[in-house]
């Protein structure tokens, strides 16, 4: 699915690889890539930026922020 999002224009791709990382989230035996899924969350994030939608980009950052927040990983601010 997030593979796929590479052909598509930026709104489209930043649509399948936010679901696609919000899959993991959802799925409890899939947690464990939690990496995985906020990586994906912020390349959503550039996508949703790249078609003109901020707000959407923002969205995807604060998600992918509060999944790291308690994971002791200090350098996510800087990203």
């Amino acid at each position: 699915l997030a593979s796929q999002g590479r052909d598509l224009d930026p709104l489209r791709s930043a649509i399948l690889l936010e679901q696609a990382a919000l899959c993991y989230l959802q799925e409890p035996g899939l947690s464990c890539f939690f990496r995985k899924c906020t990586f994906q969350l912020v390349v959503a994030g550039k996508c949703y930026e790249a078609a003109g939608q901020r707000p959407h980009a923002l969205g995807c950052y604060s998600t992918s922020f509060l999944v790291y927040q308690h994971r002791g990983w200090q350098h996510i601010e800087d990203h």
